[in-house]
């Protein structure tokens, strides 16, 4: 039996490689969306979510009592409360995860194939930086939404979510900056355990550093002066020193991850010897400006909150009677000595 044996044509799909910042804002997209997939549904982070609004509802019940009498849920009692259940479980899972994120290729030995992908290493380290400030923020909103259903069901209906959303975000400070660290820790040091140690020692040194009252908030990474809160009141001026300390301390953490991505290993026996090799060719081209301008604001903090100014306070001596004339030495000059631009 013979016939025309027909042929299909198999149409393929055009595709063009592209460069430019709308394909690196794509990678960076599905990288993010990978990477906090992958720690909202780790074992680790459920855990240590349960435990943290376990926790949050223990502190909720006790607040609600100033000695033995029942008070209204206010709004800044219960975000007290958030602060104070979230700081050591959400630190465990900024300082756990990093580890896990930087070091997931490598550790399931798929480094090689995904290294050799297209993508530029700053669109790896601001996708896995991009996660853990994703789960601080899902983590965080959790405790505010919790907190509100708590002042609901006791009958307090005024939940101030201007209130939640401003306290949320200067809470969340210290667990951006951790994060921050913990990469550039897991980075500079091309260890997994390494890195590990070194954050679990700079938590400690917080801890006994606050011990040894060596609470200075200049060397006290992540650190700021109180900022308490009035319903009179708000933050009042205190909230000018601790913006201060934290635009001092993001200028540092700016640099550790600059310096984290010069670093960021890639390949096959790529280590930190490598990534100094070619860190000076990839910052060569930067303006100087942005190289110099992260130690400016450190430096005016510093020296704004350490060098003694000096003012002169005219005060008026008493005099003996109240007919006597004011002369020159009725009054007199005292000069006092403070910090210039004290936050306190």
């Amino acid at each position: 039996m013979g016939g025309a044996v027909g042929t299909a044509v198999l149409a393929l799909p055009r595709a063009t490689l592209a460069g430019d910042w709308r394909a690196r804002l794509v990678q960076l997209r599905a990288q993010w969306l990978f990477d906090t997939r992958g720690i909202l549904q780790g074992a680790a982070f459920l855990v240590l979510m349960a435990l943290a609004l376990a926790l949050m509802f223990v502190s909720l019940s006790v607040s609600g009592l100033v000695y033995g009498t029942p008070t209204w849920p206010v709004t800044h009692q219960v975000l007290a409360a958030i602060n104070g259940s979230f700081s050591l479980p959400l630190m465990i899972v900024v300082i756990f995860y990093a580890g896990e994120l930087v070091w997931r290729e490598r550790q399931h030995h798929s480094a090689e194939v995904s290294d050799a992908f297209p993508v530029p290493d700053w669109v790896q380290l601001v996708a896995r930086f991009g996660a853990l400030l994703g789960v601080i923020a899902i983590t965080l909103v959790a405790g505010a939404l919790v907190g509100m259903g708590w002042q609901l069901a006791h009958g307090y209906t005024l939940l101030q979510p201007g209130l939640y959303l401003s306290m949320l975000s200067l809470n969340a400070i210290p667990f951006v900056l951790t994060a921050v660290l913990a990469l550039f820790l897991q980075v500079v040091c091309n260890n997994k355990f390494m890195g590990y140690l070194l954050s679990i020692l700079w938590l400690a040194s917080t801890l006994a550093f606050e011990l040894l009252h060596w609470d200075d908030k200049l060397y006290n990474y992540g650190s700021s002066p109180e900022l308490p809160y009035s319903d009179m009141n708000g933050f009042g001026h205190f909230i000018v020193g601790t913006l201060w300390f934290d635009a001092y301390w993001a200028s540092l953490a700016l640099a550790m991850l600059v310096v984290a991505a010069l670093l960021w290993p890639r390949g096959a026996g790529t280590g930190w010897r490598g990534g100094r090799r070619e860190a000076p060719a990839c910052i060569r081209p930067w303006p100087a400006c942005w190289r110099w301008r992260w130690w400016a604001l450190p430096g005016w903090v510093a020296s704004s909150t350490t060098t003694p100014t000096c003012s002169i306070a005219t005060r008026t001596a008493p005099r003996r009677n109240a007919t006597a004339p004011i002369t020159k030495s009725s009054t007199r000059s005292t000069p006092t000595c403070r910090n210039r631009a004290s936050p306190r």
